[in-house]
């Protein structure tokens, strides 16, 4: 078992092939490249159950309980679009969050880059918003942080009373995937946060570019600690 220093998971070292190798890529301290996860296209919510699926192995190897939703390969998108920022995907995840009395509603894009999340009470919460949540406890361990986020963003970056406290810094940038990971980068600030959903973790946190999973499990993380609203 490794412990990842960012999310603070235990990572087994008894998995499978290419889980493995994503699960030890999810882990700083290890030189391995990041793998593309095989992402049901258009699934939202936790991965499916199949045992080819690398991203529904890892979560429930880290400890969570996966309860699958629209998880079945169709690309003609019989439900919804497969987007964290459509409404109709999102109420999907909030009616099965209720219905299970899960702790969090976690839905995938199409190509996996980007996480939406939905609550313990099934109420959506926007990526800027869960940028500023992330950015409160990432910087509560690395003081002094730089965050980027895009424009279109909450002020909250910048005035949250938490993050001041914490001495964050926040940059906003202009809206573009290109745009915010490449100034992510050149500003060698901890995480990008753009609006639609696209977080980039740099090191030591990540591999400097989005990754679904990567934002569920750094969203996912916390829970324990939070007491229950």
């Amino acid at each position: 078992m490794r412990t990842d220093p960012l999310f603070g998971f235990q990572v087994p070292t008894a998995l499978p092939g290419d889980v493995a190798d994503y699960a030890a890529a999810l882990v700083p301290s290890e030189a391995v490249m990041f793998q593309s996860p095989p992402l049901a296209p258009g699934a939202p919510g936790p991965p499916p159950t199949p045992p080819d699926d690398t991203n529904n192995q890892v979560l429930e190897a880290l400890g969570c309980e996966v309860i699958p939703l629209d998880v079945e390969l169709d690309y003609n998108f019989p439900r919804y679009n497969p987007n964290p920022e459509d409404m109709k995907m999102l109420h999907a995840m909030a009616d099965k969050v209720r219905e299970t009395g899960a702790d969090v509603g976690l839905g995938f894009d199409g190509d996996g880059d980007r996480c939406g999340v939905v609550d313990n009470h099934g109420e959506e919460i926007f990526a800027d918003k869960i940028g500023v949540m992330l950015a409160r406890d990432i910087s509560a361990r690395h003081k002094n942080a730089t965050f980027v986020a895009d424009v279109k963003s909450t002020g909250l970056f910048m005035t949250d009373p938490v993050l001041q406290s914490n001495g964050a810094k926040a940059l906003y940038w202009k809206t573009g995937h290109s745009y915010m990971k490449r100034y992510t980068f050149e500003q060698k600030a901890l995480v990008g946060f753009e609006k639609s959903g696209h977080f980039f973790f740099q090191p030591p946190l990540g591999r400097g570019y989005d990754d679904g999973l990567v934002a569920a499990l750094a969203v996912s993380a916390p829970l324990p600690r939070c007491e229950a609203v």
